[in-house]
């Protein structure tokens, strides 16, 4: 499925093949990437209605410098870096947050938008490289903080500590350092762990409860992720989000946990309570996982928009939803955000299917 403005053969023909890629790059993102600590901030401050909005900012991550290769699931082994004139540019997404500030009000949450929430910055790396940091990252979270809109940066944690004092001046509201275990079972999935636990050592107590851990559910891994309680312990960091592992060959579709895996999940959620962690679990289904877990639910009036860095707009209300079709192209030159996302919106009310109580698992986003 594509649902766009321009709906000539070509163009239809074109857009899928289009989308059919970025569903596979946001297929292989959502497994190994994860950022509840702003919707979970939101959720706490009541907000029930509204938008959040996630910026993917650069095609590029240091990972293959530090560690020697690139994540095992992430997409960037499936393309080249892209020219900085093939990717939007900085204003582009100030538009973005300056129209949903401003139509927000006069759409409502019927109309696809309502107050803007909150917004997370993804990168592939968002602390990498003055290109992406210093000419993306930094002027969209002040443009953020101007107008009091709660922030999110995912991070693989490389740079935490080069990148400390940038953004304690911005005073983004949330970090979340991917780990998926410790030492080599977490460099089996991702590497680099040593790297960020020597900036988690440099900079955690100046961040604060600004930190948290982000984790992937693996189906067989799993067990990887108990000795992670004491890395948060060491880092006196209280809040852990686990995400769910989508198989890249599969598709969403497929994601599905044994029992044990979730009974697991729930005891090392109790044995984080008895040490005051807080454990967020972004969980697609609607079986209970049990009473120690967190299982974020997104209230259904509110809506993701995801803008990538090519300008493709992706919407939904879980995830699902998110990544089985609902895209729209955006070409800023041509046409503004909104236009775009209300194409989106309304393909995504008539031809996909809205769950009261949805989860909110954007996981590449928010």
């Amino acid at each position: 499925m594509i649902f766009c403005i321009r709906l000539s053969n070509k163009f239809y023909i074109e857009s899928d093949t289009l989308m059919n890629r970025n569903l596979r790059y946001v297929e292989n993102e959502m497994a190994y990437t994860n950022s509840t600590s702003l919707l979970a901030h939101t959720l706490d401050n009541g907000a029930d209605d509204g938008v959040l909005l996630g910026f993917e900012l650069y095609p590029g991550c240091n990972m293959k410098e530090v560690a020697g290769r690139y994540c095992p699931g992430c997409a960037i082994t499936l393309r080249k870096e892209r020219d900085q004139d093939v990717l939007l540019e900085t204003k582009d997404y100030l538009q973005c947050i300056d129209e949903c500030l401003t139509e927000g009000k006069l759409w409502g949450s019927f109309g696809g938008f309502g107050t803007l929430q909150g917004c997370t910055l993804v990168g592939d790396e968002v602390l990498w490289r003055d290109i992406v940091f210093q000419d993306r990252t930094l002027p969209i979270l002040k443009h953020l903080k101007k107008h009091s809109i709660p922030s999110a940066i995912v991070t693989n944690g490389f740079l935490l500590h080069e990148r400390l004092h940038d953004l304690l001046d911005v005073d983004v509201d949330h970090i979340t350092v991917s780990l998926d275990g410790v030492r080599a079972d977490n460099d089996a999935l991702r590497g680099g762990y040593e790297y960020v636990i020597d900036n988690l050592v440099k900079t955690h107590r100046a961040l604060g409860k600004k930190l948290s851990i982000g984790s992937v559910v693996h189906p067989k891994r799993y067990r990887n992720l108990g000795p992670l309680l004491d890395v948060l312990k060491r880092f006196d960091i209280r809040t852990w989000t686990l995400s769910t592992f989508i198989d890249f060959k599969k598709g969403a579709q497929d994601i599905q946990y044994d029992k044990q895996v979730l009974d697991y999940i729930n005891e090392l959620g109790k044995k984080a309570r008895t040490q005051g962690i807080r454990v967020l679990f972004e969980y697609p289904k609607n079986e209970p996982v049990g009473f120690n877990v967190e299982v974020v639910r997104k209230p259904e009036s509110m809506n993701i928009y995801r803008l990538s860095h090519d300008g493709t707009v992706q919407t939904g209300t879980n995830l699902y939803e998110a990544i089985n079709g609902n895209s729209s192209q955006w070409t800023p030159s041509e046409g503004s955000f909104k236009d775009i996302a209300r194409c989106a919106y309304q393909s995504h009310l008539r031809l996909a299917p809205r769950v009261a109580g949805s989860m909110g698992v954007y996981c590449s986003a928010i």
